[in-house]
């Protein structure tokens, strides 16, 4: 079968009977210069992944009752400044499809003391049902590379900033500048 490479083009292959039956295709080969499929880790991978450098990426911020502050951006990265009182600021993460587990790098700036970073499902409704990744023992401002696992039931996360002790330790300020993708051993997926 010729196939222009200029066009877009499906295969399908088609098997009949006249009997409930199984089909078994033992192999498939192809010659020239094809693009492999991805899986649906590879796929999420290129979703998930980002420098935050003048993007959001696929990621959303959000606003309501308890999302008090928004995420700004520039070339550092993604950023919420919370400076005029307790605050809480929520990014979510585009929808994805895992094959297998995979591994989150996100590398995050935090400033003060009292202030938490937290790795949360897309349903959150409160902190309890999720994961501290930074803080609240923050002795000095410091960028870290936190690694968190994802299981292959996961289809999207929720980046939370909460900073409740304002008045105790004053103002503080979170930047999350990449998010890599790693595979089970720890190297990088895309």
């Amino acid at each position: 079968m010729n196939v222009d490479r200029r066009k877009s083009f499906f295969i399908r292959l088609i098997a009949k009977s006249t009997e409930p039956g199984v089909v078994i295709i033992r192999k498939i080969e192809t010659a020239g210069n094809w693009c492999p499929l991805l899986t649906l880790s590879q796929y999420a991978c290129k979703k998930l992944s980002c420098t935050f450098r003048n993007t959001f990426c696929d990621y959303k911020m959000e606003k309501n009752s308890r999302a008090n502050i928004l995420f700004n951006i520039d070339e550092k990265g993604i950023i919420a400044n919370i400076n005029k009182g307790s605050g809480l600021a929520v990014l979510r993460s585009p929808q994805f499809k895992l094959s297998r587990p995979i591994e989150l790098q996100i590398k995050v700036y935090q400033s003060t003391f009292g202030s938490q970073t937290f790795l949360c499902g897309n349903d959150f409704s409160n902190l309890y049902d999720c994961q501290s990744i930074l803080g609240p023992k923050i002795e000095l401002p410091r960028t870290e590379k936190v690694i968190i696992s994802l299981d292959q039931d996961t289809q999207n996360f929720t980046i939370v900033a909460v900073h409740d002790k304002f008045v105790e330790f004053g103002a503080a300020k979170f930047i999350i500048s990449n998010i890599e993708v790693l595979d089970e051993n720890g190297n990088l997926l895309c």
